[in-house]
């Protein structure tokens, strides 16, 4: 599965937010490319990956990390909220036309809402929100 370019630039906002990726096999990470966009790979173990582009397998340098950022499958999103310490209260399709979460915030019972055209982009702003909640 190759992710829409503006999905992929936020997961690399993810980052940025304090998210942690994971290599490891089974895992789908990207790499975004100045003036070419982004490439997806899927790591076949902690070091070696397959381009979803080209299918050619390449070894992951400990260096080259840093250039990379996950792609968490929808059910990783959901248990990294959960992680956060924040309860998915609501998700549901609105008019057949965007995707609408509300979350608490279990530690203060702050409530936040958002949305978007896609599932996935639900939870992954859903997820942003969660790392970069204060107290």
């Amino acid at each position: 599965m190759i992710s829409e370019p503006e999905l992929l630039k936020r997961y690399q906002h993810l980052q940025r937010s304090g998210y942690e990726p994971v290599f490891e096999a089974g895992r789908l990470v990207a790499r975004g490319f100045a003036d070419l966009g982004f490439e997806e790979f899927c790591m076949l173990s902690s070091t070696k990956m397959v381009s979803l582009s080209t299918g050619s397998i390449t070894e992951l340098p400990d260096e080259h990390r840093r250039f990379f950022f996950e792609v968490p499958s929808m059910p990783v999103l959901v248990d990294l909220i959960d992680r956060a310490g924040f309860d998915l209260q609501l998700l549901t399709f609105v008019e057949r036309r965007r995707w609408a979460y509300t979350m608490l915030k279990v530690s203060n019972g702050r409530q936040y809402s958002g949305e978007h055209r896609l599932i996935e982009g639900a939870l992954l702003e859903a997820l942003i929100v969660c790392l970069e909640s204060e107290g």
